[in-house]
């Protein structure tokens, strides 16, 4: 972290007033420091992907974690702002204030000066000049990794004319997560080959990854981005999975509807109808298009099966699509294919 290590804790600890709410703001501090993500006006901030995060990472029960986060804020610390996700899940971004940064600049000094060493700048342009007398640190250790991480990004070729992504044997091996740095690092650079938004290529590369469907992260990274640019852009992308197991998939995706699929979701209703059309229990000439319309039943709970939720509705649609008295699944009124609507 940035201070907990050295003496700068103690004049923490004093300015913020309770122990504990020091150690979870010099958490938030770090962790901002090392964000990607920035606001429209350029103000990096911290996705806190829920109140356990803070839980897990410093040991500190969770109605103290959440008292830390609304007195941080009392106190001109932090501001913090929510923030609705593609997946419908709310999610906080937490930014550090002028008065937090001048503290934490003002420690750094003072600790230097006092132990006669090189400047650990808080600079995010000079976060990786970590300094010698800490190197046995745990924040010296994961500045060694996040430099290591860099490392490896560099070595993959994220830049290539098609999806297709090699990745170096470490990456492979990476599991996505919300508090894996290297997730956010690939997810901003997915979004700004394919110019999409970050956060939506981050929440699908996790929820590909919870769905414990791929083995492969080449496949994972792929899904991810098609499901991401048929979101955002509409364009005729579906994600595959490199595990077939479609009861499975159906079982993890999500049971609500929204106007939009989940990840999860996406990767259900694809291998339903793999599932139907390999046992021949549906006759589907196009999966894309039976895709398209199941899409359209239901992102709109308005109109189309009201009042079931997400598995109910793809019941119902899988009985339809395989009653043998119908030649064609009926398509509803207005309804339009995406290649149309675009």
């Amino acid at each position: 972290m940035s201070t907990i290590f050295h003496e700068g804790r103690k004049i923490l600890r004093s300015e913020i007033g309770n122990h504990n709410y020091a150690e979870i703001a010099d958490l938030l501090f770090f962790r901002i420091q090392i964000s990607k993500y920035q606001d429209e006006l350029g103000n990096t901030f911290f996705l806190l992907p829920n109140i356990n995060y803070l839980v897990e990472e410093t040991g500190i029960k969770k109605r103290t974690c959440e008292r830390a986060l609304t007195e941080l804020v009392q106190n001109g610390f932090i501001t913090k702002s929510k923030i609705k996700c593609y997946d419908g899940a709310v999610r906080l971004k937490i930014f550090i204030t002028k008065k937090f940064n001048d503290l934490m600049n003002y420690i750094n000094s003072f600790v230097d000066k006092k132990n006669h060493t090189k400047s650990q700048s808080i600079d995010k342009t000079n976060q990786q000049n970590i300094d010698k007398s800490v190197a046995e640190s745990d924040f010296a250790s994961v500045a060694e990794s996040i430099i290591k991480e860099d490392e490896v990004l560099k070595d993959n070729n994220i830049n290539n004319n098609d999806n297709s992504l090699d990745l170096d044997k470490n990456v492979i091996n990476v599991n996505f997560s919300m508090d894996s740095k290297f997730t956010y690092d690939m997810a901003e650079q997915i979004a700004n080959k394919h110019e999409l938004d970050c956060a939506d290529v981050l929440f699908a590369l996790v929820d590909l990854e919870e769905s414990g469907l791929y083995k492969n992260k080449n496949i994972l990274i792929e899904d991810a981005i098609a499901i991401v640019k048929r979101n955002q852009k509409g364009l005729d992308a579906l994600p595959n999975g490199e595990i077939f197991n479609s009861y499975k998939a159906i079982e993890i995706a999500e049971d609500v509807r929204k106007e939009y699929l989940t990840a999860k979701q996406q990767l259900a209703i694809h291998q339903m109808l793999r599932h139907l059309s390999q046992k021949g229990k549906a006759v589907i000439s196009n999966i894309k298009e039976v895709f398209s319309w199941i899409e359209f039943q239901i992102t709109n709970p308005v109109y189309q099966l009201v009042g079931m939720n997400f598995k109910h509705c793809l019941n119902v649609i899988r009985n339809l699509l395989c009653d043998n008295s119908k030649n064609q699944y009926s398509k509803p009124i207005g309804y339009k294919t995406i290649k149309k609507l675009c």
